[in-house]
């Protein structure tokens, strides 16, 4: 109440016609008052007290002058004076408020009608100056910094009328500010230049845009910027700043740029940023295009990552950054497989670090790297897969002790199978004419998928591709069946082929065996192959060992009972000089056999010790295989068995084995060819290897004290003969041969085609030579001029007939104390066999 009473007693000393309007303007938003003509203030309205900070009653006991800073009650009054003669006045001033506080305010002034007061109305404007004065500094703060800035700076006209321009741009036309001020800046520029910046500058006037112009002078490159100013006549302000060392910068950043990016694609790295509350993940480019994607191809989230993330690793990847975040860890790792454009699966390692997190420690922003880890992936499984398939061929050795050879190969087989992840296996024989195969093993799998029906022997010639290793000699891998060329050869109820790998094993020139594994869920690599090759390789070694052991044991028995035949013929008055031969070459034969079979036998006892070394080694990996700790134990058993000397010395000891089974098979088969004395059917043969195995047959006898001298024509064809009959001529002529030596000498044999039709073979000795009484008696049975117990006489008596039985003849020459030649001449084709097409010789003919 009391202020309405003050409001109405400020009202009613204002003049009466001002009244109504002062009533009117008590709630105005700007200040209003009255004074008298001696400026007391008469009325306030309630914007004047918040200016002014004092309340309506005090300001009425004041005047303006009590308000006014800098004015005093003399300016005050002169300022009313002024005012009476032009009516009205409107300044600026400052008042000090009630908290001491100045204000700037603007003060408008009229005098009453009746000139006895003055109205005067007032805004506060310290604020609106303030934000002047800032604005002012700001500006000047600006154009400070832009005439101490590197770069030129200048606002000109259209017209190319330079209105300002910092110091930096008027040095390079080498005037300073004041002096360019209203030039005109394209005739300070060449003329190439000066036209194109009045194009732009033209332009960007017109259209309101920036434009940006790169120029070389004096060797240097500038960029020019050109911004059109707002409001008023057309004009633009240019910054040009010299670009030289920062394009050089740019350029090293961008080749930095490049190399960091080939350094990535060579290690196989990308980079990614993960929003861990929103799902949204952002990849670096090198991750797109190392899957074969286009950049930004798919969405960059976190449900789009999972749908390219195989099944089976989604959730562990997941579970395993989660599991390390909730640990407290910075640092993440998961590794996990990814599907490519092409749909082939690729491995990744995925590290990063928590680069940001909330107050609570829950992150928010994580970011690392990718690298793709396939090949070092695809490197431990080739590893594990290597390892395991060692110990595989190991056990081969092991099992082919209890099985037999059927169970063998089929045992093989399904380890093939199944060490090269294949659906199905396979190993057939090939047949000594190389024109068909015998059926042999199906692996169970095989089997049970197949319900194909074929002859024991199936013709190569209607075999598809899967044959295809038997005509090129090498292994065939198939990795689309379905489009491989030709992919016939698969009878009704066969298995679906898909994938194939079929390997040879070549032996002598002639494939033995194919063998092969197909349908892998996956394509087959070249270790799948190799690794077949060398199992089919090895399991068919182990095979022939095998064979030629029981044909050594067969050999052996057949030799001892050849031995009894020969003791039963040595008993023999009429067969004499037969059995005598014999019997003498017996014991020969035996120290022959003795020797190979004496280091083999020593041979197996170092094998069976190496053996028993290797299988302490194979459980030893065994163990490691499911306990990683075992492996030093592994290395130290390595190191203790020496396994570096027997993986060398193995493989010499059985070669050496072989060699000397060689040595005992080959007598035994000269043996046996030598003992079929009696046999009556007539072939073809080579003379020089009849030579040959009866030179083995009686080695014994002439090595300590003769050196043998070979000389065979290469052109000698076979001959039709009994080529045992002829052996024991050439066995009685070799030992007489080396008896006639008494202690050392030569034995020379030649063998020559005389006329083309006839075969002249001559055994020369050094020996003691035969005398001239006895050269018409040597072919006489019972004639010797040995010692007694050293010959029967029936020696040359036999070869005699035999020679002649062959429709040959046989000749001798000596010169006693200088040696004997026989000289044994045969027909290609003995006369009263010619004709037979049975015994027709041989296209081709033996090598020597």
């Amino acid at each position: 109440m009391s202020d309405l009473s003050d409001q109405n007693q400020s009202v009613q000393s204002v003049p009466p016609a001002w009244k109504e309007t002062f009533t009117l303007l008590e709630s105005a938003p700007d200040g209003v008052l009255a004074t008298d003509v001696q400026t007391r203030i008469i009325a306030v309205n309630q914007a004047i007290c918040q200016i002014s900070g004092y309340s309506r009653e005090k300001l009425l006991s004041m005047s303006i002058a009590d308000l006014e800073v800098v004015e005093t009650p003399e300016h005050v009054a002169s300022h009313a004076q002024a005012m009476r003669a032009r009516g009205f006045d409107r300044f600026r001033s400052q008042w000090r408020r009630a908290d001491g506080r100045i204000i700037d305010v603007d003060v408008g002034t009229t005098l009453t009608r009746e000139g006895d007061a003055f109205i005067a109305f007032v805004r506060d404007i310290s604020e609106l100056l303030d934000s002047q004065r800032r604005l002012e500094d700001t500006r000047l703060a600006q154009y400070a910094i832009l005439d101490a800035a590197d770069e030129t700076i200048a606002m000109v006209g259209v017209d190319g009328r330079i209105i300002n321009i910092n110091r930096v741009g008027a040095a390079r036309f080498g005037k300073t500010p004041i002096e360019l001020i209203g030039n005109n800046i394209f005739e300070l520029m060449p003329t190439a230049v000066a036209s194109s910046r009045r194009a732009a500058i033209e332009q960007v006037a017109a259209s309101g845009q920036s434009a940006q112009l790169i120029d070389e002078r004096d060797g240097r490159l500038y960029r020019s910027h050109i911004y059109a100013v707002p409001g008023g006549q057309p004009r633009v302000v240019i910054y040009a700043s010299d670009i030289t060392d920062i394009n050089a910068a740019e350029r090293a950043l961008r080749e930095s740029r490049q190399r960091l990016e080939i350094a990535l694609a060579a290690a196989n790295e990308s980079i990614w940023e993960w929003n861990f509350d929103t799902g949204a993940i952002h990849w670096s480019p090198e991750f797109y295009h190392s899957l074969g994607y286009a950049e930004g191809e798919f969405v960059a989230c976190l449900d789009e990552w999972l749908a390219h993330v195989h099944p089976d690793d989604r959730e562990p990847a997941l579970a395993t950054v989660r599991a390390q975040l909730a640990n407290g860890s910075e640092a993440i790792e998961a590794e996990y497989r990814i599907r490519t454009r092409s749909g082939e699966w690729r491995w990744l390692l995925g590290r990063g670090k928590v680069i940001e997190r909330a107050a609570d420690g829950h992150p928010l922003l994580l970011a690392g790297t990718n690298i793709d880890v396939t090949e070092r992936k695809r490197a431990e499984e080739v590893r594990i897969r290597n390892a395991e398939r060692g110990l595989a061929l190991l056990r081969f050795t092991e099992q082919a002790a209890s099985l037999d050879e059927r169970s063998l190969l089929a045992y093989g087989l399904e380890e093939a199978e199944r060490l090269t992840g294949s659906a199905m296996g396979f190993l057939h024989f090939v047949n000594p004419d190389q024109e068909t195969l015998s059926l042999g093993l199906w692996t169970a799998r095989t089997q049970a998928a197949c319900q194909a029906l074929h002859d024991n022997h199936y013709p190569l010639a209607r075999a598809g591709i899967w044959a295809d290793a038997f005509r090129q000699r090498k292994p065939v891998v198939i990795n689309d069946y379905g489009t491989a060329a030709s992919p016939n050869g698969l009878p009704p109820g066969h298995a679906h082929l898909l994938r194939l790998i079929s390997v040879p094993v070549i032996e002598g020139g002639k494939v033995k065996v194919i063998a092969g594994v197909g349908n892998k869920a996956t394509p087959y690599e070249q270790d799948d192959v190799d690794f077949v090759q060398l199992l089919l390789t090895d399991l068919w070694r182990i095979v022939e060992r095998s064979r030629a052991e029981r044909e050594l044991q067969a050999n052996l028995a057949q030799q001892r009972e050849l031995n009894c035949k020969l003791e039963e013929a040595h008993n023999q008055l009429l067969q004499s000089e037969k059995m005598a031969s014999i019997g003498q070459l017996a014991a020969g034969v035996a120290h022959e056999l003795n020797n190979p079979i004496g280091f083999v036998h020593s041979n197996l006892g170092t094998l069976e010790s190496y053996l028993g070394d290797i299988f302490e080694i194979v459980s030893a990996y065994e163990a490691a295989v499911a306990n990683p700790i075992e492996l030093p134990r592994v290395d130290a058993l390595l190191a203790e068995k020496d396994f570096g000397y027997i993986k060398s010395d193995i493989f010499q000891l059985m070669d050496e084995s072989k060699d000397g089974l060689t040595r005992v098979k080959k007598i035994v088969q000269d043996l046996k060819d030598f003992s079929r004395v009696g046999e009556t059917d007539w072939q073809w043969a080579d003379i020089r290897h009849c030579l040959d195995s009866t030179l083995n047959i009686v080695w014994n006898e002439l090595k300590y004290k003769c050196q043998v001298h070979k000389d065979y024509a290469a052109d000698l064809p076979q001959i039709r003969c009994l080529p045992s009959q002829l052996n024991q001529v050439f066995m009685n002529l070799l030992v007489n041969a080396a008896q006639a030596i008494a202690e050392k000498g030569t034995i020379a044999i030649t063998a020559r085609l005389l006329d083309g039709d006839r075969i002249q073979v001559r055994i020369s000795d050094s020996g003691s030579g035969i005398d001239p009484a006895n050269l018409n008696r040597i072919f006489d049975p019972f004639f010797t001029t040995k010692p007694v117990g050293r010959g029967t006489g029936l020696g040359l008596s036999i070869a005699y007939g035999i020679i002649g039985k062959h429709h040959g003849k046989i000749e001798v020459s000596s010169v006693v104390g200088e040696g004997t030649t026989f000289a044994v001449t045969l027909p290609v084709d003995p006369p009263t066999l010619a004709g037979d097409p049975a015994l027709q010789p041989e296209a081709t003919q033996a090598s020597p």
